[in-house]
This record gives structure tokens, sequence and C-alpha cells, in this order.
């Protein structure tokens, strides 16, 4: 954060993590969906309902980047318009 307030450059970050979630949930799913499929295990196995279930943590936590992105990006949006109706007042 700049000394007049929020800036662009400041979200960097942000979207880089949004970003890094994304292709490490993917990737993790594509490894889990390997491993179930080529270690020869029995449907109903312990080892298979782990990996099952670790896919269906992964991709539950994945559905939620999306509701993330829409706050931070409201978030954003209202700290802008607060910031220029302060400046234009003559407040903070």
């Amino acid at each position: 954060m700049g000394k007049k307030g929020l800036a662009v450059t400041d979200l960097v970050s942000v979207v880089l993590a949004f970003v890094l979630i994304g292709i490490i949930g993917a990737m993790s799913l594509y490894i889990n969906t390997q491993v179930t499929s080529t270690a020869g295990w029995a449907a109903g196995s312990a080892a298979a309902l782990a990996v099952g279930n670790a896919s269906s943590g992964i991709s539950g936590l994945l559905t939620w980047l999306p509701i993330l992105a829409v706050i931070v990006a409201a978030g954003v949006v209202i700290a802008v318009l607060v910031s220029a109706f302060a400046m234009k007042h003559g407040g903070v």
C-alpha cells in the first residue's frame, strides 16, 4: 500500500497466490488420479479410499477460489470508492 492508498500493483501478490493455489490444486488432483489408476489397489481398499477422500477434499477447496476472488475484487472496488469519496471531501 502506497502513501496515497491502494494501488493496483499491491494486488500482484494476491493474484499470484490464487494462481499458485490453482496450479498446485490441479497438479495434486492429477497426481492422485494417476496414483489411483496405476497402483492396482482394490476399489474398496483403505488406500484407494484415502486417495479418493483426498481428491474430494482438494476439489472442494478449489471450488471456493472463484468465490474468494470475487470477494477480494469487491473489497478492492469498495476501498477505491471509499478513498475517492474521502479525498473528495477532504477526509482521510
